[in-house]
């Protein structure tokens, strides 16, 4: 269990979900997976998707960095920390870098047969895999999501020991004010009417693989 965060429910924080999201990526593309049993969202990101951002065109400013390491060897780092960006300024340099905007969302849609229980959602730190398993009904279900350094793209597993037949996956527009509604939230894991034995399927009958590239 080491290098593990593991909860026990899905991300809930009201109207900021993205806090309790687990975080994917190579530097490049991202993902971060809400979690939900029944009503799964996973927000997909890319370094080069930005919002009003404006990048004029930078001065020199290589003159101040002398004057920097002076500063620095001499123990005011502070001072130093902030010569480069006053520089910057003073010769007319005003960048806004905006803010980073979601590529799309990916929905899964998984029929709920009795309830949920013996829910689960770790990210591993190790492997950088998040994963999202519960039980319904006596069927395992399991959603494993990573991002694929070697090949720059999002790689997603569902797997369950029964046909995945009715799960529904969409591509779709990220809209914030959809993800943080209280009528769409990612579905609280339910208590079942009935205790059942958990057991471990022996091999995985239904695999589906998807893959999408940034």
């Amino acid at each position: 269990m080491r290098h593990r965060l593991v909860t026990r429910r899905p991300a809930g924080w009201w109207n900021g979900q993205w806090r309790e999201g687990l975080p994917l990526g190579d530097g490049f593309t991202g993902a971060l997976v809400y979690g939900g049993a029944a009503h799964e969202r996973i927000m997909l990101s890319h370094a080069r998707c930005w919002r009003e951002t404006r990048q004029p065109e930078m001065p020199d400013v290589s003159d101040v960095l002398p004057e920097m390491r002076r500063l620095i060897l001499a123990g005011r780092v502070p001072e130093a920390d902030a010569m480069l960006v006053s520089a910057l300024r003073e010769r007319g340099y005003d960048a806004d870098t905006g803010y980073p905007f979601p590529i799309c969302d990916i929905a899964i849609e998984t029929p709920v047969v009795r309830g949920f229980r013996r829910y689960r959602r770790e990210l591993d730190l190790a492997s950088a895999q998040a994963l999202v398993c519960y039980e319904d009904d006596g069927c395992e279900y399991r959603r494993r999501a990573f991002v694929s350094r070697a090949d720059g793209v999002f790689v997603l597993e569902l797997s369950a020991a029964r046909a995945l037949d009715d799960v529904r996956v969409e591509l779709g527009v990220h809209r914030p004010d959809e993800v943080n509604a209280r009528d769409i939230r990612p579905a609280t894991p339910r208590p079942c009417a009935r205790a059942s034995t958990y057991a471990t399927p022996r091999a995985w009958t239904a695999t589906t693989w998807a893959r999408w590239r940034a």
